[in-house]
């Protein structure tokens, strides 16, 4: 067998190596997934009345950074999928920013989701998968394990913070425009923008924390270079 042939043939092995690991890494971070929603650890709670953010950004990051942008993409529909639905069951205050379906009432006025709902769930949650693996993909450097752990944080950091800036502009630009004319809304636009910043906090403290960690030893463990 000629020195080609072998080459070739190693060639064609580590591709579907590849590919097997990224299923598996899909799996297991599909899997995490179900496990808050079926344990409630998807929301952690400021109050008894709303959460202030959701711990299914952690398997998006990374996913996106472990198993690059299109797992990631995958995963964050798949998230808003969830947020959507479960939203449209929920009384929440916040919930409202996620499905057209939910409503609280408050003042004697009802207020419900729109349409605009729908592009909040879904383009933050994009926004997560998409600029962490770009930046990841982007600027990695192969062996330099240190600098990756970094550059998850990073990619966290600056994910964490778009997704927050879509959900800020649409609200503020477009979803708030539904709202009943009540004295009311005007409270009820101040809470929302004070939870998603507060939440932004939040969720950088989390991810800076454990992301790297995971994205290490998954990258270790799969031999996903």
């Amino acid at each position: 067998m000629s020195d080609s042939k072998i080459n070739d043939d190693l060639e064609i092995q580590a591709f579907f190596r590849v590919k097997k690991n990224k299923l598996i890494l899909f799996l297991f971070l599909l899997g995490t997934m179900a496990i808050f929603y079926i344990c409630s650890l998807h929301d952690v709670y400021k109050n008894e009345r709303c959460n202030t953010y959701s711990l299914l950004q952690i398997p998006i990051i990374i996913g996106a950074c472990v198993g690059g942008p299109l797992i990631g993409v995958i995963l964050a529909v798949l998230e808003a999928a969830m947020n959507l639905a479960n939203s449209s069951m929920s009384n929440s205050y916040a919930a409202v920013l996620n499905s057209p379906f939910a409503a609280f009432d408050a003042c004697g006025c009802r207020f419900r989701g729109n349409i605009v709902s729908i592009f909040i769930c879904f383009l933050s949650n994009l926004a997560l998968a998409l600029v962490a693996g770009w930046i990841f993909k982007a600027l990695k450097n192969r062996g330099q394990s240190i600098w990756k752990m970094i550059l998850v944080a990073i990619s966290a950091i600056f994910s964490i913070l778009f997704s927050h800036i879509v959900v800020f502009f649409l609200f503020n630009l477009f979803f708030v425009n539904f709202l009943p004319n009540i004295s009311y809304s005007k409270v009820f636009i101040d809470y929302i923008n004070s939870l998603n910043w507060t939440s932004c906090f939040s969720q950088w403290t989390v991810n800076i924390v454990i992301d790297p960690l995971i994205v290490y030893a998954a990258r270790m463990i799969m031999n996903l270079d």
